[in-house]
């Protein structure tokens, strides 16, 4: 079996840049949405009025700006990886969710400065007591790859909900191609061969795959199957899923998906379960998040964005505390209907990737501790 600690290190490099734009509380706020089913009911009558005032491809805000808070000044425009870039196009034409990340850029963004002292004192670590980071660390030296090496990357997601997720993570960058195969090779010893996939080598077992494409990328995969379709290329990524690759992190959830998830567990509002399919994108230069939602009508839309104006008061309600920047993010939430879509926009606090980077220095401290 392939030493999982050896992919694991590998990932930790790339989390580096993924971390400071996930800092969000959209999780919390899909847990309670179940709840608000009977509250939308009690206050149908004066949640309606709000779902009219803006008609179908109305561009007026459906939810007021905050008031009395000034938003933070933008970051400034961090170097950016091609927004054609390698990772980008082995997105497969099936996900269920897809998503790219701008690792460059996001790793550019001032708020990770004192994060990259840190990691490079752990990837010039020059021997490792833990026998797995002297694995991890040895590959890094044989590849040349270090945390600047990852330009961009792309993630998709099959088979969601089912227990069963097919998943393939696709990296790009500074990496020389046919180098990370036989760099495994050497720290897995005579554990683990590799073997040719389509002219490819790859180091594949019952959990794991793993191997890179022509063009230089690196597929990490549950499957071997899963790797082997993701190593055709195209431009599903901006017409299949229209992610705006411009943007530290875009990401599609295709249509189908929000409701069969809706339908399990608690019983949702019906004006959720009416949402086909959501994408939308995390941008740190302008501090911002938008989604998305694409609604069967312009009727439909009204009605779903009616709810979610009432829910938004209801979360800003239940938020007790803004250690993470969550009430300034409740208090900026604005939504209009474009179409028959729903576009929700939300200014990301400072809080929140000062929060984000402090954990995420607290983890690097610690690991290379453990070294």
């Amino acid at each position: 079996m392939l030493n999982r600690s050896v992919f694991k290190g590998l990932l930790v490099v790339l989390g580096l840049a993924v971390l400071p734009a996930g800092c969000d509380k959209g999780k919390d706020k899909a847990d309670a949405s179940g709840d608000e089913g009977d509250a939308k009911k009690k206050d149908d009558k004066s949640a309606k009025p709000a779902s009219s005032s803006p008609g179908a491809g109305s561009t007026s805000s459906a939810v007021a700006a905050p008031t009395g808070a000034s938003p933070a000044a933008p970051a400034p425009a961090a170097p950016s990886a091609s927004s054609s870039a390698p990772a980008y196009a082995h997105l497969p034409a099936d996900c269920q969710f897809a998503m790219t990340i701008d690792l460059k850029k996001t790793l550019g963004h001032p708020s990770l400065t004192s994060v990259h002292p840190i990691v490079e004192q752990i990837l010039a670590t020059p021997d490792a007591k833990d026998p797995d980071a002297k694995k991890f660390l040895t590959l890094l030296k044989d590849t040349g790859i270090n945390a600047k090496s990852f330009h961009a990357a792309a993630l998709c997601v099959k088979n969601v909900g089912g227990g069963k997720e097919d998943v393939v993570f696709v990296v790009s960058g500074d990496i020389k191609p046919d180098s990370v195969v036989q760099a495994l090779e050497k720290v897995e010893g005579t554990k683990k061969k590799a073997q040719e996939v389509d002219g490819r080598m790859v180091m594949s077992d019952e959990k794991l795959t793993v191997g890179q494409y022509a063009d230089g990328s690196i597929g990490f995969a549950n499957k071997l199957d899963v790797w082997r379709a993701a190593s055709a290329t195209g431009d599903h990524a901006t017409t299949t899923y229209k992610l705006d690759t411009s943007k530290e992190l875009s990401f599609n959830l295709a249509e189908g998906l929000i409701r069969e998830q809706m339908s399990k567990g608690r019983k949702a509002p019906d004006e959720l379960k009416n949402i086909k399919s959501a994408r939308g994108f995390i941008d740190l230069t302008a501090m911002k998040a938008e989604t998305r939602l694409a609604m069967p009508t312009a009727d439909d839309a009204n009605k779903t964005n009616a709810l979610l104006i009432l829910m938004k008061s209801q979360f800003e309600k239940q938020a007790t505390t803004n250690e993470f920047g969550q009430q300034d993010a409740l208090k900026s939430a604005t939504s209009r209907i474009d179409g028959t879509d729903i576009v929700i926009e939300v200014a990301i606090p400072q809080k929140s990737l000062e929060q984000g980077v402090k954990a995420l220095t607290a983890e690097l401290e610690k690991a290379k501790k453990s070294l």
